[in-house]
C-alpha cells in the first residue's frame, strides 16, 4: 500500500499531535525501520519506487513523506522518504530518532551541493546513537564510467564523513534505468542488504 503525507493536514493537528501519531506508526514495527534523508533533488522518492515496485516513476518534490514497505530477499523494509527542502530539514531529527537505520541520498552530479549535504548529515546524524547510515552516490548512470571511484571519493571528502562518528558504508547507484545501468536494482539492492545486515547487528530482530 502506498502513503503520501503532507504536512499540512486536514484534521488542524499541531505538529506534537503529528509526530504522536508518526511514534504510533513506528510502534507497528516492520524487521527493518529506516528513514530515508537527503538535499532535495537528490532522487530519494525514484530510489524508494525503484525498491517497492522495479520501475522507475515520475516523481515531484515531497512535501511532507511518503512511506513504503517492501522486501529485499528476506528482510522487510518499513522506508520512510522525508522531503529535502529548507523548510522540511528540521523535522528529519524527528523521523530519524524513531527509526533503526538511515539512508542518505546525495546527487554524484551536483558536487557544487557536497558539501551543504555534508552539513545537513552532519545535523541529522549529532547524537543519534550511532545509528547505521547508508550513503548511496546517486545519479551514477554507468557503473563503468572509469572516474566514478575517484567521484565518490572527493564527495566522500566534500560531505566530511570521515569525522563523523558514525557506522556508515558508501554504494554509488542509479535509480533511472538507461542504456549503461539496464537493471538498477543490480546496485541498489546490496545497498539495502548491507542496510538490513548492520542494523540486524546492531538492534537484532524486530518483533
Amino acid at each position: 500500500m502506498s502513503h503520501f503525507y503532507n504536512i499540512k493536514n486536514k484534521e488542524g493537528l499541531n505538529m506534537g499531535e503529528i509526530l504522536s501519531r508518526l511514534k504510533d506508526c513506528f510502534r507497528k514495527s516492520y524487521l527493518k525501520e529506516i528513514t530515508m534523508v537527503g538535499l532535495d533533488g537528490a532522487g530519494k522518492t525514484t530510489i524508494l519506487y525503484q525498491m517497492k515496485i522495479s520501475s522507475t516513476v515520475e516523481t515531484i518534490p515531497t512535501i511532507g513523506f511518503n512511506v513504503e514497505s517492501f522486501n529485499v530477499g528476506k528482510t522487510k523494509f518499513n522506508v520512510w522518504d522525508i522531503g529535502g527542502q529548507d523548510a522540511i530539514r528540521p523535522l528529519w531529527n524527528h523521523y530519524v530518532e524513531m527509526s533503526r537505520g538511515i539512508i542518505f541520498v546525495v546527487d554524484i552530479i551536483d558536487s557544487n551541493r557536497w558539501k551543504s549535504a555534508g552539513k545537513a548529515l552532519g545535523d541529522v546524524v549529532r547524537g543519534m546513537e550511532r545509528k547505521p547510515v547508508l550513503i548511496l552516490a546517486n545519479k551514477a548512470d554507468d557503473p563503468n564510467d572509469p572516474c566514478l571511484n575517484q567521484k565518490v571519493q572527493t564527495m566522500v571528502e566534500d560531505l566530511g564523513v570521515k569525522d563523523m562518528n558514525i557506522i556508515y558504508e558508501v554504494f554509488h547507484c542509479s535509480a533511472i534505468q538507461g542504456p549503461n545501468n539496464p537493471n538498477p536494482l543490480e546496485r541498489l539492492v546490496p545497498a539495502f542488504e548491507w542496510i538490513g545486515n548492520t542494523v540486524k547487528e546492531k538492534y537484532g530482530e524486530s518483533k
